[in-house]
């Protein structure tokens, strides 16, 4: 019994911290042909983190500066970008379009995904009366979402489809601990759910 409760112990705690750190589009973009400069919000991504190159068409472009708010990248192979004004950017993890300098399309259908999730809200938890699981995010969406035992078998699956929310029924779940799974592309997100009826 106690290996039991140690491997579930083992599979909560992988799972609660398997979350992967989703990458993001910079929300500006510019060029001026031979130079790329992306614009971040404050605090939302560190020079770290960021590709040492990036490719257009191409073209790449190897990191010169960084700066909490700001990527400079410097054309090192290929030509240089025609037009400026409108241009694919490869950082590698995912594609970003770009238009006038504004983010128009990303690899994600959900803008800034891992920013969004901070505000996800699964509720009630622990499910106590209803029979009901509710998930709402800040925005409307689409995404997998799977619902996982404790022993890291999978229980249910489903989507969202251009939705802000979601409600599953757990009629037909026991009591017990779950790990709700809500994935987009290569990023993916887990939180316990405790049924407790």
């Amino acid at each position: 019994m106690k290996k039991f409760y140690f491997f579930s112990t083992l599979i909560v705690a992988f799972f609660c911290s398997s979350t992967l750190n989703a990458q993001s589009c910079p929300p500006t973009g510019f060029s001026d042909g031979d130079t790329l400069y992306f614009f971040y919000d404050t605090g939302t991504s560190a020079c770290v983190d960021r590709p040492v190159t990036v490719s257009v068409g191409a073209s790449v472009f190897t990191l010169d500066d960084c700066g909490d708010v700001y990527s400079v990248y410097e054309l090192t192979t290929g030509s240089a970008i025609s037009p400026t004004n409108m241009f694919t950017a490869d950082f590698g993890y995912g594609t970003c379009e770009y238009t006038d300098g504004t983010l128009t399309g990303e690899f994600l259908s959900l803008e800034d995904f891992n920013i969004k999730l901070s505000k996800l809200r699964v509720f009630p938890n622990p499910v106590m009366k209803d029979n009901k699981l509710n998930i709402k995010f800040d925005n409307v969406v689409s995404t997998n979402i799977k619902l996982f035992n404790v022993t890291g078998k999978l229980v249910m699956e489903d989507t969202i489809s251009n939705s802000s929310s979601k409600t599953i029924d757990l009629n037909d779940f026991t009591n017990g601990i779950y790990l709700l799974q809500i994935t987009n592309g290569l990023v993916s997100v887990t939180k316990k759910v405790v049924i407790m009826r």
